[in-house]
């Protein structure tokens, strides 16, 4: 059987031991417990489930000159079954295999709550040139740093450039910097070379101190001991009006 030879009002047995009725106007299986599926989008056209074993049509129900219900389905006609040898799960087992699956589900948000959590934790917010436009915040892991002003978005590809981690503190500011590739930023001011229009490449410009970058770089905090941290709220008046646009 295939999706196109179901009828409306079939009734459905799923591999897990759901029961499910087609409703043809909206192809969906409406299911007796909860909930309901579009089939053209969940289910191969051999009406195996698209996901997941677990969610594969076993048999299809049908009564020819009338209706059946999840009451009485197997009353009607067995119009389709995948495997002879099969047979629908009883009431505690479906019990414990809902009862498994959620477990599974939990123990997994778990571990990505845990992953984020523990990301979080190790995460600053920063500003960055040239990281999808221009004063972009975004937060990264003190680890990630070199690899992200490098460009580097993920961590599947080995670094192959000169690390370097260059630090200009903001004029009257005691812990607001920028930080660049000096290599990086030498490499940028050679393939500009000496164009006359390269002033719209400026990235960063710090009058004060004669700075100008041309390279991608970005904006947080540092202390004392050289550890670096999130930028606050009031940190931002300090340096907007260095990065360009």
């Amino acid at each position: 059987m295939t999706k196109k030879d179901l009828r409306n009002g079939d009734i459905v047995v799923i591999r897990d031991g759901e029961l499910g009725l087609y409703l043809a106007e909206k192809d969906v299986f409406i299911y007796k417990e909860c909930g309901y599926e579009d089939v053209d989008c969940m289910f191969n056209d051999d009406l195996t489930c698209i996901d997941t074993e677990v969610g594969d049509v076993m048999q299809v129900y049908r009564e020819e000159y009338g209706v059946i219900s999840f009451f009485d389905y197997e009353e009607g006609d067995l119009v389709f079954e995948r495997d002879e040898t099969w047979e629908r799960p009883t009431k505690e087992q479906r019990e414990a295999m809902a009862a498994a699956a959620k477990a599974e589900y939990e123990a997994k948000e778990a571990e990505l709550r845990a992953e984020r959590e523990e990301r979080n934790k190790n995460s600053i917010r920063i500003i960055s040139q040239a990281f999808y436009g221009n004063r972009t915040g975004t937060e990264i892991t003190v680890e990630e740093m070199d690899r992200f002003i490098l460009g580097y978005l993920t961590d599947k590809f080995p670094v192959r450039e000169k690390i370097d981690r260059t630090i200009i503190r903001i004029p009257d500011s005691e812990n607001v910097v920028f930080i660049y590739n000096k290599y990086k930023e030498e490499k940028r001011r050679e393939e500009l070379g000496s164009r006359h229009d390269r002033e719209r490449f400026i990235l960063a410009s710090i009058p004060e101190k004669n700075i100008e970058l041309f390279s991608r770089c970005i904006v947080c905090r540092m202390n004392e001991d050289g550890e670096f941290a999130s930028l606050e709220r009031e940190d931002y008046e300090k340096f907007m009006k260095y990065l360009a646009r």
